[in-house]
């Protein structure tokens, strides 16, 4: 064996040590020598493009694949990375490929079809995407990931126990996984007869179980002056085209930056449009995804930040193990997710007193700021249709309307959806929704025909014209239904800015008043039902005036565009107001 040879073995081992090590960008320096000693190894291209894929380089990742794939085509590892780099990249098609030439060429690689099932989830295609993530489970049936992940998809498709099901088994199969345990816990909300005493009960064991373990920070160098200017954090993995974008956007680009710098975290891989717009509105603006929690602690100290605030709760890509460091010496939570962190190092929740009413305070751990406006001030679209006339007055016919996604529509919804129709003569109710193909769909119909809807009273739509826009389906429909224990916020936004008003059920948790809230900040309360009862009346009484659909087709969004031009500085202002009464208050508490 040649000097080479040895040296290049050396090398390798020693790289491999270095990724048993966690080093992995000490082991990626030395692949990059490797590969550049020898560029024909194509095991050295295909483990240097994982290396930059865990590291976050997708764009060196890709290019490594597809040089590993070039010297050996069936290179399985190279073929799977370029399937996860296509895949974080939006480019779903690619990736559903990659994982099907993986499987072409071993058709029991249990990752290929894990990950195929997230790409056709992400595709909307969950009528397929299960049927993947089982065979997967076939092949390995305690694999915890494929469990967390099939529960995501289950709920795409409107199955919400078997998805809290196939949580819980993944919790059950990996206890000291905290994502999965905060998956688990966002799947508690949606369902129809979950106790909210209970979930709170849940959120808590989430905070002893991965909070306690870790070190707290408790000295701070911040400047103790409750005057000065205020460095305010906002963390989140949705600096991007994402329902909490549409609520984030006003604030940000409202905040007074005489009296507050603005640093925002933002957990993305790359910059879309959204996220350029609004690292626009100016301040600070972190890219931290693949930065350790370690590090990120140590970037928000650095940093200085007197206030932190989560955007995501427990939802997707949270950093809540950040907050429980508590890096900052006070933290909040707001705007993403629609239950407690439970977490005893969050100090307050914002939110409104119709969306969060006084007995609220019980399933918190956080300490309730109610904002007089309202807890979200709503930006629209900016290539918005515009708005149409009501389709009842060409048809004769009512069309009810839902655009909310298929995990909400629960049974309990399509019942009282059936009672509706029978009770309105003649009416309809088109539903859209990606997500509604295959057995997907038909699983829905049937669940309509054991209510005893006519035929054809209930259209399933998954796609729109090709000169249409996703808001354009309101051209269709008359009057917007919500839905509940869940329900919709930014699909309520949606619809009032297309002018469908929409008729919600108030719920005993902060989940199931979020339209509430929407509607009171427009002095729209009245179309907010207290019971299953009053949401039928409410619904048919105004599905029969005519005169008052036509007149709030032509009102709603000069509403909207009044609140918007408005709630934008009145929220960001109280916002601000509340942030600089917590820091008093800390600042009070170490004198």
């Amino acid at each position: 064996m040649g000097t080479g040879n040895v040296l290049l073995r050396g090398r390798k081992k020693k790289a491999e040590a270095l990724i048993e090590a966690n080093r992995l960008e000490d082991a990626r320096a030395l692949y990059i020598k490797i590969c550049s000693t020898d560029r024909r190894d194509a095991e050295a291209w295909g483990r240097l493009a994982r290396l930059n894929w865990r590291l976050g380089r997708l764009a060196e990742a890709e290019s490594c694949c597809r040089k590993a794939i070039g010297l050996q085509r069936g290179h399985l590892d190279a073929h799977s990375v370029l399937g996860l780099v296509s895949m974080a990249s939006g480019k779903l098609t690619e990736a559903e490929q990659a994982f099907r030439r993986v499987l072409e060429i071993d058709d029991t690689r249990v990752d290929a079809y894990n990950n195929l099932g997230q790409a056709l989830g992400l595709q909307k295609r969950p009528h397929v995407a299960i049927e993947a993530l089982k065979k997967a489970l076939a092949l390995n049936p305690r694999a915890p990931e494929i469990h967390n992940n099939l529960g995501h998809t289950l709920r795409s498709a409107g199955l919400v126990v078997e998805s809290e099901a196939a949580h819980r088994r993944a919790v059950e199969l990996r206890p000291s996984s905290p994502a999965f345990y905060s998956n688990w816990l966002l799947s508690l909300n949606y369902l129809p007869d979950a106790n909210p005493d209970r979930i709170f009960q849940y959120h808590a064991e989430w905070g002893r179980r991965f909070s306690g373990p870790i070190t707290k920070c408790t000295d701070y160098a911040n400047s103790r002056d409750p005057e000065r200017k205020l460095c305010v954090g906002y963390v989140s993995p949705d600096f991007r085209k994402h329902p909490v974008a549409c609520f984030l956007e006003a604030i940000l680009g409202n905040h007074d930056h005489a009296g507050i710098h603005v640093i925002c975290y933002a957990d993305i891989p790359d910059e879309d449009e959204v996220s350029k717009r609004l690292r626009g509105y100016g301040g600070t603006w972190w890219m931290i995804h693949g930065m350790t929690d370690e590090a990120l602690i140590h970037q928000i100290r650095n940093d200085g930040v007197d206030v932190l605030v989560d955007l995501a709760g427990h939802t997707s890509g949270n950093r809540l193990l950040v907050f429980a460091a508590r890096p900052a010496p006070v933290q909040v939570s707001y705007l993403g997710y629609c239950n407690t962190t439970d977490l005893a190092e969050i100090d307050y929740r914002i939110s409104d007193a119709i969306a969060d009413p006084p007995e609220s305070e019980k399933r918190y751990t956080e300490k309730l700021v109610l904002l007089d406006s309202g807890f979200s001030c709503y930006t629209p679209p900016r290539n918005a249709p515009g708005v149409s006339g009501p389709p009842c007055g060409e048809s004769g016919v009512i069309t009810f309307g839902s655009l909310n996604m298929m995990g909400k529509l629960n049974l309990d919804v399509i019942t009282l959806w059936s009672t509706l129709i029978k009770a309105v003569p003649g009416s309809r109710l088109l539903i859209f929704r990606d997500e509604l193909r295959g057995w997907v769909k038909e699983r829905l119909q049937e669940l309509f025909a054991r209510q005893g809807v006519r035929d054809g009273a209930v259209e399933f739509r998954c796609e729109v014209a090709p000169n249409q826009q996703y808001l354009s389906i309101y051209d269709e429909i008359d009057i917007a239904l919500d839905t509940f224990p869940w329900n919709g916020h930014t699909t309520a936004c949606e619809a009032l800015w297309m002018g469908v008003p929409i008729v919600t059920l108030a719920g005993d948790s902060h989940r199931g008043r979020m339209c509430a809230s929407v509607l009171h900040q427009l002095g729209l309360q009245d179309f907010v039902a207290g019971n299953h009862e009053e949401y039928i009346r409410l619904a048919t009484t105004l599905a029969a005036d005519r005169q008052r659909l036509k007149a709030l087709r032509g009102q709603l969004r000069s509403m909207m565009e009044s609140f918007h031009a408005d709630c934008g500085v009145t929220v960001t202002g109280e916002l601000e107001h509340a942030y600089r009464g917590m820091w008093r208050q800390w600042c009070n508490k170490q004198a």
